[in-house]
């Protein structure tokens, strides 16, 4: 038997600061990596492999240090979330920007800046609007960027 896994793989180095208008304030830069630099990664693997397991081996293969995991499990679909540790250099590996538009198939890192007020997550500036409409998983268990940002910066 079969289960369908959202992998959810960031870096989230320390926010930089910043002077602006408002004030002090503390830039997030969360990396995702994405399949083209654009869709999140969905595997339907067998419900005897343990989802965790599965994909940390691979990134832990291709010399990324993962510092944290989360397993969600909702209605239909388990969402992992997998946290590389900020030491590993993400520069090092494909970046979305390197890849052609139409690649479906390489796996990719995308940064999204995210601006809080200085020491807080929580009263962050607001991210723009194509993030709300931007998704990265489609079908029935839809996730947005905005929603993935949102939750790591929380």
């Amino acid at each position: 038997m079969k289960q369908t896994v959202q992998y959810i793989i960031y870096c989230a180095p320390p926010p930089k600061q910043h002077v602006g208008l408002l004030g002090n304030l503390d830039t997030y830069t969360v990396y995702l990596l994405l399949i083209g630099g654009h869709t999140g990664i969905q595997e339907n693997i067998d419900t005897t492999t343990d989802p965790i397991t599965f994909y940390t081996s691979i990134l832990e293969e291709q010399g990324m240090t993962v510092k944290s995991t989360i397993n969600q499990k909702l209605k239909e679909v388990q969402r992992v979330w997998i946290e590389i540790d900020p030491s590993t250099n993400i520069q090092e590996y494909t970046q979305w920007n390197e890849l052609d538009r139409g690649d479906n198939e390489t796996l990719a890192w995308k940064p999204f800046l995210v601006p809080c007020l200085e020491g807080t997550k929580k009263e962050c500036l607001g991210l723009s609007v194509v993030a709300k409409e931007k998704y990265i998983f489609q079908g029935k268990f839809k996730a947005s960027v905005y929603d993935i940002l949102s939750t790591l910066v929380a």
